[in-house]
């Protein structure tokens, strides 16, 4: 069973799409896998701490996070917020979760071997509620 959360409009009556903020979920929303891919990026930095927060707040005991976000020079249309990776681990680690590097390098391994999404291989991080 998946759910996706959005903001834009576009999402109105349709199956298991949901229209909110990231930075209103409150944990009224929880998930095995949560899966956050270049959002970060266009929202204002001023929301960093709040971003990671809520994020953070959707996984399960023992569930996961797949992170991406562009980083300094990535191309892109409405990027105002890019960070190097470490920076959002650093912040998600401070918030309990644990870095699964095993599993991102078999992730991006997997990834290399077919369709080479540079941006991907470059952002992505796998972290892990425990």
């Amino acid at each position: 069973e998946a759910a996706g959360i959005d903001v834009t409009p576009v999402v109105d009556g349709k199956p298991h799409l949901y229209r909110e903020s990231l930075l209103d979920l409150n944990g009224s929303r929880t998930a095995d896998l949560v899966i956050c891919m270049e959002v970060a990026e266009h929202i204002d930095p001023q929301h960093n701490d709040e971003i990671v927060r809520q994020v953070a707040g959707t996984i399960n005991p023992g569930g996961y996070l797949l992170w991406t976000a562009a980083r300094p020079g990535q191309g892109g249309v409405g990027h105002i917020n890019c960070r190097h990776k470490q920076y959002w681990r650093e912040k998600l680690e401070a918030l309990g979760l644990v870095s699964r590097h095993d599993l991102e390098a078999d992730l991006i391994a997997h990834c290399k071997r077919g369709i080479h999404m540079g941006w991907f291989v470059n952002n992505a991080m796998v972290l892990q509620r425990r």
